[in-house]
């Protein structure tokens, strides 16, 4: 188009002079054929179909290409269907309308090196939305907008700034060559030659030889690979599959057609009881679901139990999509990392909940898939079961033609997880079931295990409320005392006390440690190495008073090879920062926020039985000086996976407060952690709140 801009008229173009024959001449050398310009003409309406009743699919970044490309198309097809139809019907050559044939043959050049160039966009832009799935999200709209930009832009540029094509009804084609010079020359061919066309056919070809291939390498891939995911989501036949992952992955085990052979005695039990946990659930959710249609069934309900006062109002914890829980009625509260036992029950409702909304997927044609929690809320109501409420990002896939899609939307779900009946089971029996594997058989007698360096003062008291608890005790508690006694000045002390125990008929065994420096995990581990393996033990410290309800709690909640326990102590504040009221309590069984605080961050305190020691792994030996050995063990026994761990406030053990002296050669950590006891042991908030407040 610059060349008719600049000379003003086609015949003013050098080499485009159709003054050497007449229009009718002209006319002569075309051939007519109307009965192929009809049909190519009607062919232009299916264009205008596609842009104007399908102009709803324009929210879709993809379409908006494919939009373009219609528009493009439109055009082409004008000059090929519109404009080539007529010409075909009368026959025409360039110089019959010269004009019109020129511009026509710019928007035809144009829309065709358009084309090109929307058309390799329009696939580029579906391969990177392919190969990358994740980021496809964020940069394919950016990238349909830049595509689009320069499509246009190249557009106008072939069609101001490129030489154009002219029609001959003899050849049935667009020419670069008028063929209005009576004898052809090499100056007339350069004219006419559009190299930017040449290279944007070559640039066409190979490119999308090129993303296609990429496209067809990604989709096999793709295939393959759901496939082969497929598979073995349904055939387990990787035998280096880890061990606890048919334990631990419900979903795992119920959508599996075959394992493979486990061959692990231990494994295989795993599996058979988790397959029998899972048909145990579907039977509760079958006889609750039968339950709830009887007639006299109570209608269901959100609100499963009414509040009458504030106190009885559970309150709500909310868990955000980054698996953090808000609360504001437990430890660690306002907030903490979602635990691990919420988080597994989490995902097995939402299992179970998208199981039932696929119940009926094959007839209604759609599936629903979990994508993502965007927030919930939780509470557990003690005598009814786990309230959720879900906001959740899912995929709806419709699978049946012609309506194929993949939407992604999000959903509220209110989901009721209703507690079984009630079933009371003898101690004995219950015992019996926990520890059915074992081979030893329960010593009755709780043997405790003190380190002990110096602190002779502190050591008579502690004695003095042992022998108070064992003479009231009475025959069904059995306590034994083993001391693992270091050197210090005052060590004689010590021993005239060991004496006293011993007097009053209370077993005492002395391990000597002799003058070494003191570790607390080396001291436990040479008293439990010097008991049997079916010995209850019952680590402690010296600064612990204990009721005779407690010990029995203790021998109560341990089971040989099968449960340990470490209780919560009742850890006292400074008496410096108690109260008036509280100074004159006699005894140290007395709990208020100003007196002490259960200390959730401890675990010094432990019971177990010695096999079941040994099979965690024991204390750490390596660990010298004060703290980390009693979390090192904690963690071991979270890791067992064998053992269950109970952990509760033990309101019969009570620290008794002592200055704490942290050394500041002790490693970092267990530095960190001296300090963080020593100031949370000084005073309860509230006083310290009351201190500042007088300097306010």
């Amino acid at each position: 188009m610059d060349r008719l801009i600049q000379y003003g008229s086609v015949d003013e173009i050098p080499y485009y002079n159709c003054s050497v024959k007449s229009q009718n001449e002209w006319l002569a050398l075309g051939v007519k054929r109307p009965w192929l310009g009809y049909p190519i003409t009607i062919l232009y309406l299916p264009i205008l179909y596609i842009i104007i009743f399908k102009s709803k699919l324009i929210k879709m970044t993809c379409y908006k290409i494919m939009v373009l490309l219609a528009f493009t198309d439109m055009t082409a097809t004008a000059c090929s269907c519109l404009i080539t139809g007529p010409l075909l019907i009368v026959g025409s050559v360039f110089c019959v309308y010269p004009t019109f044939t020129y511009i026509a043959g710019g928007f035809a050049i144009a829309t065709w090196c358009m084309s090109c160039s929307v058309t390799t966009s329009l696939f580029l832009n579906r391969v990177i939305s392919v190969a990358f799935h994740g980021l496809s999200n964020s940069i394919e709209k950016k990238l349909a907008y830049i595509c689009i930009f320069f499509c246009v832009f190249y557009g106008f540029y072939v069609l101001f700034f490129t030489p154009v094509v002219c029609f001959n009804s003899e050849w049935l084609i667009w020419l670069p060559d008028p063929l209005s010079e009576p004898i052809a020359s090499s100056e007339a061919a350069d004219y006419y030659r559009n190299t930017v066309q040449a290279w944007n056919n070559w640039i066409f070809v190979s490119g999308m030889i090129i993303l296609f291939s990429l496209y067809l390498g990604i989709i096999q891939k793709i295939s393959m690979g759901q496939k082969s995911k497929a598979a073995r989501s349904l055939f387990h036949n990787n035998q280096s599959a880890i061990k606890e992952s048919y334990a631990k992955n419900m979903k795992e085990l119920k959508d599996a057609i075959t394992l493979h052979p486990i061959k692990d005695p231990a494994v295989m039990r795993k599996v058979h009881l988790r397959n029998r946990e899972i048909k145990l659930r579907e039977a509760r959710a079958k006889r609750i679901s039968l339950g709830a249609e009887l007639s006299t069934a109570k209608a269901q309900t959100l609100v499963r139990m009414t509040p009458n006062r504030t106190i009885d109002l559970t309150p709500w914890d909310y868990i955000n999509n980054n698996k953090i829980l808000f609360c504001a009625d437990r430890v660690n509260c306002p907030r903490h990392t979602v635990d691990l036992s919420i988080r597994t029950e989490m995902a097995d409702t939402i299992t179970q909940l998208f199981d039932e909304f696929n119940t009926n997927a094959r007839q209604r044609g759609r599936v629903l898939q979990f994508q993502s929690l965007q927030y919930g809320y939780m509470r557990v109501e003690p005598t009814k079961g786990v309230d959720y409420v879900l906001d959740m990002l899912l995929w709806f896939k419709k699978f049946r033609p012609p309506n194929r899609t993949t939407i992604s939307v999000r959903r509220h779900a209110y989901v009721q997880q209703t507690f079984g009946r009630l079933r009371s089971l003898a101690e004995k029996e219950f015992r019996g079931n926990m520890r059915a594997n074992s081979t030893l058989i329960e010593d009755p007698t709780l043997h405790m295990i003190m380190p002990l360096r110096g602190r002779a003062a502190i050591f008579a008291r502690f004695a003095q409320h042992l022998k108070s608890i064992c003479a009231r005790g009475g025959d069904d508690l059995a306590v034994s005392l083993t001391i693992v006694l270091y050197s210090s000045d005052d060590e004689m002390e010590n021993r005239e006390t060991i004496e006293m125990l011993r007097a009053n008929a209370i077993p005492v065994t002395v391990i000597e440690m002799g003058d070494i420096p003191f570790s607390r995990g080396i001291a436990l581990m040479r008293g439990a190495e010097s008991l049997p393996a079916n010995a209850l033990l019952f680590f402690t410290d010296v600064d612990m008073l204990f009721t005779c309800d407690a010990l029995k709690r203790i021998k109560s909640n341990t089971i040989l090879n099968a449960q340990i326990y470490f209780p919560i102590v009742f850890s006292e504040f400074s008496h410096e920062s108690w109260s008036e009221n509280d100074k004159l309590l006699a005894d140290a069984f007395h709990y208020g926020r100003g007196r002490g605080y259960f200390r959730h961050f401890g675990y010094g305190l432990a019971a177990m039985y010695k096999a079941d020691l040994m099979d965690i792994g024991g204390f750490d030996t390596k660990i010298e000086g004060w703290g980390k050995e009693d979390v090192d063990l904690f963690e071991k026994a979270i890791k067992n996976g064998r053992l269950r761990v109970i952990r509760s406030p033990e309101p019969g053990l009570v620290h008794i407060y002592h200055p704490i002296h942290c050394d500041e050669n002790m490693p970092t950590a267990q530095k960190d952690m001296c300090h963080g006891s020593k100031a949370a042991s000084l005073a309860s908030i509230d006083t310290l709140v009351e201190q500042i407040a007088q300097y306010t």
